[in-house]
């Protein structure tokens, strides 16, 4: 496997885990048996600790999961339009960490969903936006 699918499907993971806690608290919200679970309380937790770390991580490392998987002719691609809207999700989360502001979390869940729907995009079609453009 090249380094760049490796790094594409771990970042399917890596946001997976990013969406986690967001679906935990619904399931919690809506069973009582969720809400009683030690071990999904553990997971909420955990992974409410590392959300903000993890996307870091993602920032840094999928310009390089682009070169690689361009060739090095970066270009405008379905992954680009994926970057940027993770990045603007980031920067929603960031914000409302900073001010607890409701409309921003409102951004936030609203960006998640979008980046949810341009990684599949991405996945299925990632020359979309050169076909269309031709």
């Amino acid at each position: 496997m090249a380094i760049y699918s490796f790094l594409g499907w771990f970042f399917v993971v890596i946001l997976a885990l990013m969406v986690l806690p967001y679906l935990l608290k619904l399931l919690m919200k809506h069973s009582e048996k969720a809400r009683k679970n030690k071990t999904l309380k553990m997971i909420l937790k955990s992974t409410r600790k590392m959300h903000r770390y993890i996307i870091l991580i993602v920032l840094l490392l999928a310009p390089v999961h682009a070169y690689l998987a361009l060739g090095g002719n970066l270009q405008l691609h379905t992954g680009s339009l994926l970057y940027l809207s993770i990045l603007l999700t980031a920067v929603g989360g960031f914000v409302f960490y900073k001010t607890k502001n409701k409309k921003v979390i409102k951004f936030h869940k609203l960006g998640a969903v979008l980046v949810l729907i341009l990684l599949f995009i991405h996945l299925v079609y990632p020359n979309l936006l050169w076909t269309l453009s031709h």
